[in-house]
């Protein structure tokens, strides 16, 4: 058996063996476990622990004292050497620069560690290499060229199996977070997280560092595979894939990295701006969106910093589904209402119209709390809080519901039942306010500049008015070709 499969080996034997009772006599068990955990270390699969804060402080302001054009590192304790690598990435205090940003400090401290650096202490360089990976290119280069030189002298078998899942993974390549954003382009939906457990990159190294750096060049290979439609038509597991990884392992409705939010966003999104995808695919993006950002409507907070065009493109989908989500809650309410069921099918086919033209630039819709309650099972997203709610009294019932769209620089609102349909200027001070958490009926209803009634439906009476209307005020034409219902 060759030494690479010997020691996997070994290791599963050990966690598999069932120790005979007489090793559970007071001493055995110590040694066994001192045994085991020495077996374990040998095999280089234990995490370099960090020192505690107070410590890691001694050596920060240590290493920050030392003269900065002849830094004495041989002068040094053994433990500030030790601690080193833990303190040299990252600030420790307001206003000041990584230490590795001193390049005499860096230079001096990576001599001494080919000189007389310790196995331990190289591994743990390697870890927080990774961990905080660095930005400085000038940084990143000296320190991949000291690990890898040290890697390949190095004898114990920790850092021998190290240098291995390095080389195999591309951890210490300039170019590594492109060749791993390959490899996870490659894997299955759950691969990804065997990649990353095989790749040693979990703990805190799953969570930013290399991982992170790994994750951005995947997004851009996302989105260039969305924008060649390779993944549009037959995209479910692919996009299926991108979701298990970028989802928070802890929280589905939290992402794995959230300073990646609008970068994975836009990478998401950018590829429709022209063109919708499948609405397959559109339904399962816009869930995991609204599930990890939320809905940039009523809480855009999440949505800082995404690029606005890809932004349009969910408001455009969101326009879509808020309009469906609203025929399905009057079509179900009109069942209860024989004028309403009537009248239905008209104003159904009217508004259908001018959502088919793309022509309806923003939609939000306010329910009253009983139809919110039994439009649980029937909404795209009522367990989303992307609604408004419509507070009873003033004329307002629980199982009304009220839809505000935007035509133009017009603002519509269309009730369920026998309500009437109004009409605002954009800028006017009376016109409802988009995106509300609650509304009161006499805000949906102030002094609109046009309102009507659904009478005459059959003959287009009532619809001809209205569209007329819109076109004079925004030069946006449907006929009654158009907004008629077919046979």
């Amino acid at each position: 058996m060759s030494d690479a499969a010997f020691r996997p080996a070994l290791k599963r034997a050990l966690q598999l063996m069932e120790w005979p009772a007489i090793f559970a006599q007071p001493r055995q068990p110590k040694r066994l476990e001192a045994a085991q955990a020495a077996i374990k270390r040998q095999l280089g699969d234990v995490t370099p622990r960090q020192p505690n804060q107070y410590d890691l402080l001694e050596t920060y302001r240590t290493l920050a004292s030392l003269d900065k054009d002849k830094p004495d590192i041989r002068g040094l304790a053994r433990r500030h050497v030790r601690r080193a690598p833990w303190v040299l990435f990252r600030k420790w205090s307001e206003g000041e620069s990584p230490l590795a940003l001193r390049k005499r400090l860096l230079s001096a401290y990576y001599d001494y560690l080919a000189r007389s650096g310790s196995d331990r202490t190289i591994g743990a360089l390697v870890h927080v290499f990774l961990r905080d990976h660095p930005t400085d290119a000038g940084v990143q280069e000296s320190t991949r060229q000291l690990l890898n030189s040290e890697l390949a002298q190095r004898k114990s078998p920790r850092l021998q199996r190290l240098r291995e899942r390095c080389a195999a993974y591309s951890l210490l390549e300039a170019d590594g977070p492109t060749r791993f954003a390959t490899m996870l382009d490659a894997a299955t939906a759950t691969g990804s997280e065997d990649l990353l457990a095989d790749a040693g990159l979990i703990g805190d190294l799953g969570l930013q560092g290399f991982i992170v750096a790994a994750a951005e060049r995947w997004l851009d290979q996302i989105s260039d595979t969305l924008e060649s439609r390779a993944a549009t038509y037959d995209g479910a597991p692919y996009i299926e894939r991108v979701f298990a990884f970028f989802r928070s392992t802890d929280n589905r409705d939290a992402l794995r990295f959230p300073p990646l939010r609008a970068r994975l966003a836009d990478a998401l999104l950018l590829p429709f701006v022209s063109n919708n995808p499948p609405k397959s695919i559109q339904n399962k993006l816009q869930h995991f969106l609204i599930d990890t950002l939320g809905d940039p409507r009523p809480r855009p907070g999440q949505w800082h910093g995404v690029d606005p065009a890809a932004k349009a493109v969910l408001l455009r989908w969101l326009v879509h589904t808020t309009l469906k989500d609203f025929f399905r809650i009057v079509s179900d309410a009109s069942q209860h209402d024989a004028n309403a069921d009537r009248m239905w099918p008209y104003r159904n086919a009217f508004w259908s119209a001018y959502l088919n033209k793309g022509v309806i630039e923003n939609a939000w819709v306010v329910l009253g709390s009983e139809v919110r309650k039994t439009a649980q099972t029937r909404l795209s997203q009522i367990d989303r809080g992307s609604y408004g709610e419509l507070m009873s009294g003033g004329g307002a019932q629980p199982s009304h519901a009220v839809l505000i769209m935007q035509i133009g620089d017009l603002v519509i609102t269309e009730w369920s039942h026998s309500g009437k349909y109004r009409i605002w200027h954009l800028d006017s001070p009376n016109a409802p306010p988009f995106y509300r958490r609650s509304y009161s009926r006499g805000r949906l209803v102030r002094e609109p500049e046009l309102d009507g009634s659904h009478h005459h439906a059959e003959g287009g009476s009532w619809q001809r008015r209205l569209a007329d209307e819109i076109r004079d005020w925004t030069g946006i034409t449907v006929t009654q070709r158009e907004f008629m219902p077919r046979d």
